[in-house]
């Protein structure tokens, strides 16, 4: 599924138009990209979390030439879902 995808089926959930739905996901999204880019942890009760982590710096290896490389410490966005996803994912209610 993509982003698009879920316009037509947020705006029949609203009863909305597309364009309506479409600027409705795209400022949740938003939303949770600030957050996050603040360091801030997004609680979605019943869906999950998304968090932000810190991979620090490490050494790798370059695929095509098999050089060693540094790899610089960076931050990631991470997803823990709820149980109630788990189950729902799993043939539970």
């Amino acid at each position: 599924m993509h982003k698009s995808d879920l316009y037509p089926r947020v705006a029949v959930e609203l009863d909305c138009s597309k364009e309506t739905a479409k600027k409705a996901v795209d400022a949740v999204l938003d939303s949770i990209t600030d957050y996050l880019a603040e360091g801030q942890e997004v609680v979605l009760k019943g869906f999950g979390v998304f968090n932000v982590r810190t991979l620090v710096e490490r050494e790798g290896r370059n695929p095509g030439t098999g050089e060693k490389i540094q790899i610089p410490t960076r931050r990631t966005a991470s997803f823990r879902p709820s149980n109630g996803l788990k189950r729902r994912l799993n043939g539970g209610n």
